[in-house]
């Protein structure tokens, strides 16, 4: 007597690293997403200070939401070439020059470098919608978006770190003689440097 073949499933494995470093770019977007709300938040009083006037507030982050929107377009091209690694590096890296160029800006009263500096921020900040996406590629169907979700919170939480760490660190740089505005750039440098390394040393594959 033939018994009957079980059912069989073509659902794809999750891969058993899929948490940890799920977990890891979480930690990489929340505090690439502290220096990106932190500088963008200082960019409007810095643009006032330098030119001593308050109509031009909103050109920096207008600029920085520009190029976060460029940026994912052209981060998403590279990506269909060459992988997810190399796009979160150039986009890290762009917005880690961002960081310094604003501090240099602020530092040389330079309008125009702190316009550049927004463009090159911006532009980086792609990088970390492009780690959400990361997150959600490492499981199945079924458990994309609440992974997708947890690395969203990481932004979340950046969202409120950002702007309260303006003050201290506007604080500690007074105290080393520098004018308070580095501070936040000094901010933005840190966390997209670091949130960079923690998020690229998570991409162990290539899609």
């Amino acid at each position: 007597m033939q018994h009957a073949a079980g059912p069989t499933t073509d659902t794809p494995t999750q891969d058993p690293s899929a948490r940890r470093l799920t977990g890891i770019l979480f930690t990489g977007v929340a505090l690439s997403s502290t220096a990106y709300i932190a500088m963008a938040t200082l960019s409007s009083i810095a643009v006032d200070e330098i030119t001593g006037s308050a109509s031009l507030a909103g050109v920096p982050g207008a600029i920085a939401v520009i190029g976060t929107a460029v940026g994912t377009s052209l981060l998403s091209v590279g990506v269909a070439r060459r992988g997810r690694r190399p796009g979160l590096i150039t986009g890290y890296v762009l917005a880690s020059l961002g960081a310094v160029a604003g501090g240099l800006a602020v530092v040389t009263m330079s309008a125009l470098l702190l316009f550049l500096a927004m463009a090159f921020i911006g532009l980086g900040n792609a990088a970390s919608h492009l780690a959400r996406y990361t997150a959600a590629d490492m499981f199945p169907v079924s458990k994309r978006a609440t992974a997708l979700a947890w690395v969203v919170w990481g932004s979340t939480i950046g969202s409120v770190a950002g702007p309260t760490l303006l003050g201290p660190a506007g604080r500690i740089a007074e105290s080393m003689g520098r004018t308070e505005l580095l501070g936040g750039y000094a901010i933005g440098a840190g966390g997209k440097g670091r949130g960079g390394g923690v998020g690229v040393s998570s991409v162990f594959y290539k899609r």
